[in-house]
Order: C-alpha cells, then structure tokens, then sequence
C-alpha cells in the first residue's frame, strides 16, 4: 500500500511503502511498516520505521524520504530520513519538519500538525518539502539538510472557502516554483 500524497523521484528509481495486516473486526490496518522500494533492485530497503502515516513520499532526486503523519505527538513527528541511511538499514538519524508545536488541549503534550505537501527546489535549488503548517496556517517551505522552513504565504490571504492540494515540482531547472491547486468553484484563486 503506497499509502497517501507519494511520489517516485525525478527518476523514477525509488518508490515509497506501507505494508501490513488488514484487521477486518477492526477496519484498519495494524503493525504498520513503511519505508522505500528500490526499482532498479527490486527490493525493499532494510530500513524500516514501524509506524502508519498519512503520507510518504520521496523527494525529486531520490535523497529523502519523508514520513508525515500531519498529527502527531512530537516524540513521532513529521520527519524526514536519508534514503542512504534506510539503505544501510539505519532509522536514527530523522530530520524533524521545523513547523509550529502547540499543546493539544485533549492530549496534553506538545504536537505539530501539517497538512498538504509535496517538494519542490527553492531559488537556490535545494530541496524544500512545502507543506501547510496547520497551527499558523501559513504554506512553508522546510529544508531538511538545513532542518528550518520558511514562510511562503498565509492561507487566509486566498480568502478560507477553497481546498487545496500542493504536488511536487520534479524537475530541477524549476527552482523557486511549486504546484499549488485549489479545488473549490469558489475560490477566486482558481
């Protein structure tokens, strides 16, 4: 199961995973592990995080995988691994979404929580996973071989009656673009 909001790299090499068992008196999946597909080997890399995200999803040159359960206590996080590391079969090494942290007034623990993402290449042409940071409401930009995001533009600014999904930006003579889709008639930014 290649769970939701994945993506291949630029060259298709690298395919992000969810597997597990499908407990029908339940309704969900449990004992949940994710990780990377190599293509060109045809095998599953041995580094493995036992967990049941949102989404996975692998940047444009095949350099970082990304692990976004969007809602979560800080000690799980939305992070990202080297697919390097997962090949060696390491998982120790995350690099966390430098987005907002608040406390969760049910949980009583400090969480973060994003929302839409895809990756894209900032004016310098790094990788930048861009998400929406749903505790600020601002769409940012998160480098993880720096470990900071950036501001983009506030949400509120399109005016709050449309949706929106962000997808990825492959190729890298895009740099400082990404793909923003709106997906509310409504929404005067269409």
């Amino acid at each position: 199961n290649s769970g939701g909001e994945m993506d291949t790299d630029f060259q298709g090499r690298y395919y992000p995973i969810k597997y597990g068992a499908y407990d029908q008196s339940l309704g969900y999946y449990v004992n949940v592990q994710c990780g990377v597909f190599d293509l060109q080997t045809r095998q599953a890399l041995p580094g493995v995080i036992a967990q049941n995200p949102n989404a996975i999803d692998i940047s444009p040159s095949g350099e970082w995988l990304a692990l976004l359960p969007h809602a979560e206590t800080l000690e799980m996080g939305n992070r990202c691994y080297r697919i390097s590391d997962l090949a060696a079969g390491d998982t120790s090494k995350p690099v966390y979404v430098d987005s907002v942290s608040k406390m969760h007034y049910n949980w009583q623990v400090p969480y973060r929580s994003i929302g839409h993402n895809g990756w894209a290449y900032d004016a310098e042409g790094n990788e930048v996973l861009v998400y929406q940071d749903n505790l600020d409401d601002y769409v940012k930009a998160f480098n993880p071989e720096t470990g900071t995001s950036i501001k983009v533009f506030y949400m509120g600014w399109n005016g709050w009656d449309g949706g929106q999904h962000i997808g990825s930006i492959k190729d890298p003579a895009m740099k400082g673009w990404f793909f923003y889709n709106t997906y509310m008639y409504t929404n005067s930014y269409n």
